[in-house]
C-alpha cells in the first residue's frame, strides 16, 4: 500500500528518521529553483536566526518583467 504524504508527517519517528540528514536546513520550494548569479538582482532574506522558518526574496534593483530571479549563492562574508 502507498504512503500518503500525510501518513508520513504525521509519524514523528518516521520523520525525524528521514530528515536527521537535513537537520538545521529548510527547503523552500520556489527559492530553491533560483539561480546563481555574480550580479544578482535579489537576495534571500531567512529572517531572524531561531525565529520561524520563512524566507523572502528582496529585490537589490529594480527588475524588468520578465527577467529571471538570480541571487548569489557564495557568502558575503567571501572576499
Amino acid at each position: 500500500e502507498e504512503m500518503k504524504l500525510d501518513d508520513v508527517m504525521d509519524d514523528e519517528e518516521l520523520v525525524d528518521e528521514l530528515l536527521t540528514p537535513f537537520d538545521g536546513a529548510a527547503l523552500f520550494s520556489l527559492i530553491c529553483t533560483l539561480n546563481h548569479s555574480c550580479s544578482p538582482n535579489v537576495f534571500i532574506d531567512y529572517g531572524i536566526p531561531f525565529g520561524p522558518v520563512e524566507a523572502r526574496v528582496v529585490a537589490l534593483r529594480d527588475i524588468k518583467k520578465g527577467e529571471e530571479l538570480c541571487f548569489s549563492y557564495l557568502s558575503k562574508k567571501l572576499p
